[in-house]
């Protein structure tokens, strides 16, 4: 059975999709002017004509495109109260500057994950959760076991929708530290995990006088934590 209360909140995001807007190659800098008077410590790691990415703060990134935006925010603290402010203050600017009268996709997107000693473990757990996954005896002539588990499904409506997914992960993180570095530690890590993904969307035009960010995100979360367990555990 799948438990949301075991599982911690991995990333928090928020996007927006309109008609290609053209006004970005001139009002680049009217963006992080407006952002820079609201985050002090805005940084920018990319712009270019067709896709300007900041870094609001240590865990929060907006990347701004011709044809959508998205605020991503990593292990935020689970009441999201400060991913919701972030993008109650952003995608107004985002909108105004871009002169958008309506957004074709608005989506909402929360990662989780479980960690797991092994990725064995992790594919395990998988398995128990999605009985129709689990096999036993011998398969193409081959005595094992399942790995690499996932699992999807998309429940969809006329307006909104949602698509909820349930993998086991292995991630590895190496990073060499080069000899004139001195002590400096190089990274192998290496971590197992099942991740929890669900995307809440609404796939009809939406007008941008009637897109509240911190509103939304509120309500598609409380649906997703109240929903996800049942829908999956059937």
């Amino acid at each position: 059975m799948l438990d949301l209360g075991q599982f911690k909140l991995q990333r928090a995001i928020l996007e927006i999709r309109f008609d290609a807007a053209y006004l970005l190659w001139d009002r680049a800098g009217a963006i992080s002017g407006s952002l820079q008077k609201l985050f002090p410590n805005l940084k920018v790691p990319s712009a270019n004509p067709a896709q300007q990415r900041f870094k609001l703060n240590d865990n929060t990134q907006l990347s701004v495109e011709l044809d959508k935006a998205n605020i991503v925010s990593f292990f935020p603290p689970t009441n999201l109260d400060v991913f919701r402010e972030a993008a109650g203050k952003v995608m107004p600017i985002i909108i105004d500057v871009l002169d958008r009268k309506t957004l074709t996709r608005i989506g909402f997107r929360v990662f989780y994950e479980k960690k797991f000693a092994t990725k064995s473990e992790a594919a395990q757990y998988v398995v128990q959760c999605m009985p129709s996954l689990q096999r036993t005896g011998k398969h193409f002539n081959i005595e094992g076991e399942v790995r690499d588990p996932s699992f999807t499904l998309r429940w969809e409506g006329e307006t909104t929708g949602c698509l909820v997914a349930l993998q086991a992960v292995h991630a590895k993180l190496e990073v060499d530290v080069p000899s004139d570095w001195g002590e400096i530690t190089p990274i192998n890590e290496e971590k197992s995990y099942a991740q929890l993904d669900a995307d809440m969307y609404a796939h009809s035009s939406t007008p941008t006088a009637k897109f509240n960010a911190p509103a939304l995100i509120e309500n598609w979360y409380k649906i997703v934590r109240r929903d996800v367990g049942g829908f999956f555990n059937g």
